[in-house]
């Protein structure tokens, strides 16, 4: 799939894309890989990282994809992109509104633009649980951004470019979220909860690149992959990072949900089930009849159904969770 291809990925220096940058280097062989972040420090550290003397294919370029004229320039040549760059912080979006529509929507209609008119094949967004059920801006921007890329297609036209989405659940690494802030917790001897009710999705860096290339490789026009994850209790994370610390409820805060849903009541009328994943279907309004360009081998889910943590059927036990973090 990614062998001898052209590919950019955007905001290609945060963890998710500096994850994303390990795993093709180690698996694939591209003709051409482009790293486009608007951070140019974070763009030094991981060309310190991964050279080019070792890597000639990669290309570090600075801009943003709030930039139309810089993604002109990056996408000639390219075949697939992978667009990760996105405000996600429900608190950070809420302070700084117009930045949010900035990066999340105008940067959606810019990479949409640039990848039709230099004849990109592929493009794939991210996106988060929070565009599922928005409540904050942030997910309202996620979600505004999903209905762009799936509407992208309407205007790359038949041939042209494909756009996809997929949405991905909480991420747990080493440097991101609960993990290391319980880490550092513990040697105070005291863990912070929102809620000994609350729980996640769990999804490591490694499953979310992964996610994206399998979806890379579903996708036809305009489809929104949505991964099978197992949930989790933020007590018990809690207490397999550190069983010997008191644990304090502090309450959620109001960037913060009870739980999780990867997929909507409203979502799930136009879902389909796979073995491994959900497809939310794309509908194309011909002659007032919605009709679905792609394949339907999946099972619809029925009305009303929502894919959330709290009702999940796998779920990670403190022993799983102590595992899956020894083995890092």
């Amino acid at each position: 799939m990614l062998n001898n291809k052209a590919i950019l990925i955007t905001g290609g220096t945060n963890l998710l894309g500096e994850k994303f940058v390990e795993i093709i280097l180690d698996k694939y062989k591209p003709s051409k890989f482009v790293v486009l972040s608007p951070d140019e420090l974070e763009l030094l550290n991981i060309q310190k990282k991964f050279g080019r003397e070792d890597h000639p294919c990669l290309h570090y370029l600075l801009g943003s994809v709030r930039n139309r004229d810089v993604l002109y320039r990056a996408f000639q040549g390219i075949d697939i992109v992978i667009h990760t760059e996105f405000l996600h912080l429900g608190y950070v979006a809420e302070y700084n509104p117009f930045e949010a529509v900035k990066t999340n929507i105008l940067g959606a209609m810019n990479v949409i633009d640039a990848a039709i008119d230099r004849k990109v094949k592929k493009v794939i967004s991210i996106s988060t649980e929070s565009s599922s059920n928005p409540g904050m801006l942030a997910g309202l921007a996620e979600r505004t951004s999903e209905k762009i890329f799936v509407a992208g297609n309407n205007y790359s036209g038949h041939g042209g470019t494909c756009f996809s989405v997929a949405r991905i659940g909480s991420v747990f690494g080493p440097k991101e979220n609960l993990v290391s802030r319980y880490n550092k917790m513990s040697e105070t001897g005291v863990l912070s909860i929102s809620d000994t009710r609350r729980s996640r999705f769990w999804m490591s860096y490694q499953d979310i690149v992964e996610f994206i290339i399998f979806s890379l490789e579903q996708m036809t026009k305009g489809e929104i992959f949505v991964p099978k994850l197992p949930s989790i209790r933020e007590v018990d994370l809690a207490r397999a990072i550190a069983p010997e610390c008191d644990i304090k409820v502090i309450g959620l805060n109001p960037s913060e949900n009870l739980h999780e849903i990867l997929l909507s009541d409203a979502d799930s009328q136009f879902a389909l089930e796979y073995g491994t994943y959900y497809s939310i279907i794309p509908f194309y309004l011909d002659i007032g009849t919605l009709i679905y360009l792609g394949p339907t081998e999946g099972v619809p889910c029925y009305h009303g159904f929502r894919y959330s943590s709290e009702t999940n059927k796998r779920w990670l036990s403190v022993e799983n969770l102590r595992e899956i973090l020894r083995l890092g």
